[in-house]
């Protein structure tokens, strides 16, 4: 970055590198819009950032998704995770002659399945299916463990008061005494 009259001056080129793209791809992946990362992350007006995005493919590409876009993506790989999916995997090999001129020897192209990941599937299913899997429980839910505990309790006093008694909670692991 060049210094002028006391200030650093940004220029594109800083931000066209492979790290100062991934900053701003994390930036919007973050939620920040366009003018809130020229002016708070970059030190530049608004303007300058679409002069640059219309001068600069690599810019405009790294800016060009939204946050929700993101996170459409991470659901879609989420998924693809917890079921399983296929993937064709090309290996391409190359040799040389006397001179050094490169020629292809032998390109395959190989089908793989990725096997589904029982951590994903448990993960999609506790933050996904309307609460069905939810290790939280409703209010309803907790009305009726309580009542169920209040049950037994009760036909516990009737047989012996003088005993402590624990009850299991389903799902939990706390003793009701």
């Amino acid at each position: 970055m060049a210094e002028t009259k006391g200030k650093l001056r940004v220029r594109m080129s800083d931000w066209e590198t492979d790290d100062g793209l991934m900053l701003l791809r994390a930036w919007k992946r973050d939620g920040l819009t366009d003018k809130e990362i020229a002016h708070n992350k970059l030190g530049i007006y608004p303007q300058t950032l679409c002069d640059w995005k219309a001068k600069s493919p690599r810019i405009n590409e790294a800016l060009k998704k939204t946050r929700e876009e993101w996170h459409k993506d991470l659901e879609t790989a989420m998924y693809q995770r917890a079921l399983g999916y296929h993937v064709d995997e090309s290996v391409v090999e190359y040799v040389y002659d006397e001179t050094g001129k490169e020629f292809l020897k032998t390109k395959r192209i190989s089908h793989k399945y990725i096997p589904p990941s029982e951590t994903m599937q448990i993960f999609v299913a506790k933050h996904d299916i309307r609460g069905h899997w939810l290790d939280e429980k409703t209010e309803a839910d907790k009305r009726e463990q309580e009542q169920r505990i209040e049950k037994l309790r009760r036909e516990a006093e009737k047989t012996d008061e003088t005993q402590e008694i624990k009850i299991t909670i389903e799902g939990g692991d706390g003793y009701a005494d």
